[in-house]
């Protein structure tokens, strides 16, 4: 009797045994799924609009691609347009296209590394949520040296102005700066909305830090402070 009580409790595990590990599959399953759906997509774009400050305020456009071979960690590039629109207030700066030659514009590259946090999701329904993102990384920054076109009036010939007319040129600027770029963002399904901030040693000045004339120098300096940068940006995730 013992022995076939026995013969019939194994019969009856392996026959449970398929059915018991189809359970172990599916809940498994399930669980990976639910982490996927929080996990955002391993590409994103972003477009940015900020306020650098420093010696200079300026306004810069930047669209942003970054790639996640890890889930939290990944590598970017970005592109930038730097405008301090020189002596026109920046509410006023579309007004005219008359050349100013306080005005500086730089076009500056960031290759960065990319960090993002698990999302902090703020109902059961996981509609919407928070992370934080950490972007450090290089300025590549062109011009390198810049020029400035600058016009007086010579003399007055009866009624003909005469105008002398000369240009500085910059030697030795600087292009090669440091980045680290942080920010909060607002998830909703697969777009961010962040509010952030940066501190570079990057100055929009430093392709004018040497100008020099026929040989002569006319201004300088050797050293420009920091800039830190307020901006917002839209993250669509692919």
């Amino acid at each position: 009797m013992k022995s076939y009580f026995m013969r019939s409790t194994f019969l009856a595990a392996v026959l449970l045994l398929p059915f018991a590990s189809h359970a172990i599959n599916v809940d498994s399953l399930a669980q990976v799924e639910a982490k996927e759906m929080g996990r955002l997509p391993k590409q994103a774009a972003s477009l940015q609009v900020g306020l650098n400050t420093s010696e200079e305020t300026s306004v810069a456009y930047e669209l942003d691609y970054q790639w996640y071979p890890l889930n939290y960690v990944g590598i970017g590039i970005g592109l930038e347009l730097d405008d301090d629109y020189g002596d026109r207030p920046l509410i006023e700066a579309g007004d005219d296209d008359d050349y100013d030659p306080d005005r500086i514009v730089k076009f500056n590259i960031h290759p960065m590394l990319s960090f993002r946090t698990p999302t902090l999701w703020m109902n059961k329904r996981h509609s919407w949520g928070l992370l934080l993102r950490c972007d450090p990384g290089l300025v590549l920054s062109f011009p390198r040296n810049d020029k400035v076109y600058y016009s007086k009036i010579k003399f007055v010939d009866g009624n003909d102005i005469v105008y002398d007319s000369f240009t500085l040129k910059n030697r030795g600027g600087r292009w090669k700066f440091w980045r680290v770029k942080s920010a909060i963002s607002v998830r909703a399904d697969q777009s961010l909305i962040s509010l952030g901030w940066s501190i570079s040693n990057y100055n929009i000045a430093y392709c004018r830090n040497n100008m020099y004339y026929q040989g002569k120098r006319y201004y300088g300096h050797e050293s420009y402070d920091k800039t830190f940068s307020l901006f917002a940006s839209f993250t669509y995730c692919f």
